[in-house]
């Protein structure tokens, strides 16, 4: 059980980041991108994505927020592994063999997580 709140605590935390990021590029609301002045947090973000979330599980979601968050995650996780590869092709992350192969290895678990994801979701239909 402590192990499920804390992750929960860390998918609101991360979530309300990613949507405190959206908003300062300009693709959200500006709101969620006010910062806390005594606790610097995006205090906005953080409730906006917990509201969301709690009405979605009380509306009875919540296997769905639960599988759509751990698909974000993974997706942004594979995001991170190609950026990785950008950087070593550009120079700018020394290159080596266990480096070049690391991210290669993520991106596969990740898109084999994915289609296994897809896989699933077109046999509930």
């Amino acid at each position: 059980m402590l192990a499920t709140a804390s992750a929960l605590n860390a998918s609101l935390y991360g979530a309300s980041r990613i949507m405190y990021a959206i908003s300062r590029d300009g693709l959200a609301p500006s709101i969620l991108n006010n910062i806390h002045s005594k606790r610097k947090t995006p205090h906005f973000s953080i409730l906006f994505t917990s509201l969301a979330s709690a009405i979605l599980v009380v509306i009875g979601f919540l296997e769905d927020v639960a599988s759509l968050a751990s698909l974000f995650f993974m997706m942004i996780f594979m995001a991170v592994n190609l950026s990785v590869i950008n950087l070593q092709k550009r120079g700018i992350i020394k290159n080596n063999l266990i480096i070049s192969i690391i991210p290669i290895i993520f991106i596969g678990i990740t898109i084999a997580y994915l289609l296994n994801y897809l896989m699933n979701l077109l046999r509930m239909m």
